[in-house]
């Protein structure tokens, strides 16, 4: 079975420790057994290689019956400040990239269980900051959902950005200039992403208790799975060869100076396995395709070109169904993106560690313009031709709900309680469709800006009127 670890050989390992490969496979009998072990490690690194209290999202907590409340433009630009921070964090953490490579390959035993364990407390750690930052703005959530709503929303947009932007650069790149009365200020995506799930899905109004909380009141806390602890499960000499072979995996996701062309054929694609599966001989490949990067290329542009047509297919069979309010479409057009889910990889993500190679860039950006227009086009019809709010463009909003999309397929692949399920036919909201509607919503411009704390104005009756929220449910 291929993995994520079959980019780095015992052979590779056994050349940088000095030692011989024989020495090495006393360690692991096959080397089918050392890519397990060397993915489970670098689900540890990747999970646990940090204290919470470094995690980036991570914030202490403070006494805010004592913390005086901000004027209303302050708290917009401190959410301004802490968001473009966050979204520094997070482009520049190769962690995020190893997190979403290891889902286009099928998961080793023990992956799920750690992977959902680890990802329910960061999204707890986010839950509770979330609330600081409503009990600060004088909002709460808007019924049924909660912070922890929020932050899973949070969560999606920016591991979508994040993603999109390994392999296309200038998607981080995008800002969005908002004047909130305090002249014109610099958003980055991910924090005006973040902002409009911090407006959209709340309301002014007193937290109640309830969910949302951190990790820190759960007694089980952040303790380790004992099967993957690698002081049970590894010995010492296994430890340090797998502390090799993790960094020789992350060197091989860094741009090298003097890079190739030529694209890493993993083992299960080769020339040779592909004529087997086809039924024909490795000439009649070479016929179609003279080089393996060539048939690598073809097969990567197929999985772009169908994911961009799903995401296009959504908006279109949302807009065929007849007699739909406008909060039911959105949720619609988000369930059709989103798709049944079947636990099973990513092939996008199977190309994420070659994402710097200058052809994987080449196939990414193909198309890439037209399918924001396309994209763009749909949005503004949902939108029903409403203007946007000044420095909001609709590629910003497309790119951000293929973003918020991307994004969920993956942390309901990885936590599928994370995300409050919805549908259309019971009248219930998910996460997910709140959140498009708030991206949604909060674009649409107004004649006077609305900061944090003032209720919108109401549309005018020439203007054509904004989502409606769909009916309320009881439980998550």
């Amino acid at each position: 079975m291929p993995y994520i670890a079959a980019r780095v050989s015992l052979g590779n390992v056994a050349q940088a420790m000095g030692k011989s490969r024989t020495a090495l496979y006393k360690l692991w009998p096959t080397q089918h057994d050392f890519w397990v072990d060397l993915t489970l490690y670098l689900v540890y690194q990747n999970d646990f290689s940090q204290h919470r209290d470094e995690m980036p999202w991570r914030v202490a907590r403070a006494n805010h019956e004592r913390t005086p409340r901000p004027p209303t433009g302050e708290t917009v630009d401190a959410l301004r400040v802490g968001g473009n921070i966050a979204q520094d964090v997070v482009l520049n953490d190769i962690w995020v990239i190893v997190r979403a490579a290891l889902l286009g390959y099928p998961a080793v035993p023990g992956f799920a269980a750690l992977r959902q364990h680890v990802e329910e407390i960061r999204l707890r750690d986010l839950a509770a900051q979330t609330s600081q930052i409503l009990d600060v703005m004088g909002h709460r959530a808007k019924p049924p959902f909660d912070a922890y709503d929020i932050a899973a929303a949070m969560w999606c947009f920016s591991d979508g950005v994040a993603i999109a932007n390994r392999f296309l650069p200038h998607v981080a790149e995008m800002r969005l200039m908002l004047d909130d009365g305090e002249g014109r200020r610099d958003w980055g995506v991910i924090s005006y992403a973040s902002r409009t799930a911090l407006i959209g899905m709340t309301q002014p109004g007193e937290q109640p208790d309830g969910p949302g909380g951190s990790a820190d009141d759960d007694p089980a806390g952040f303790q380790l799975i004992p099967s993957i602890d690698p002081d049970v499960r590894w010995t010492r000499r296994q430890r340090e060869a797998l502390a090799t072979a993790a960094q020789a995996f992350l060197d091989s996701l860094q741009p090298a100076r003097d890079a190739s062309d030529e694209l890493l054929i993993p083992e299960h694609l080769s020339v040779a396995r592909v004529a087997r599966a086809a039924g024909v001989s490795r000439q009649a490949i070479y016929d179609v395709w003279p080089t393996p990067t060539e048939m690598m290329v073809d097969l990567f542009h197929h999985v772009r070109t169908a994911q961009r047509a799903n995401l296009l297919r959504a908006f279109d069979v949302a807009f065929a169904s007849a007699n739909m309010r406008p909060g039911d479409l959105v949720e619609r057009i988000v369930e059709l993106a989103i798709g049944q889910h079947d636990g099973g990889p990513d092939p996008r993500l199977t190309f994420l560690p070659d994402a710097a190679n200058p052809h994987v860039q080449r196939i990414f950006r193909l198309g890439h313009e037209r399918f924001v227009d396309q994209l763009s086009d749909r949005v503004d019809r949902l939108l029903a031709g409403q203007p946007l709010r000044d420095g909001v463009e609709l590629a910003h909003v497309g790119t951000l709900w293929a973003a918020l999309m991307e994004g969920g397929r993956r942390l309901r692949r990885t936590n599928p309680g994370a995300l409050r399920s919805g549908s259309v036919r019971d009248g219930t909201p998910s996460t997910l469709g709140a959140a498009a509607r708030a991206l949604f919503e909060h674009s649409v411009g107004d004649e006077v800006a609305a900061p944090i704390g003032f209720t919108t104005p109401a549309p005018s009756a020439s203007r054509p009127p904004t989502f409606s929220s769909p009916p309320r449910r009881a439980a998550r």
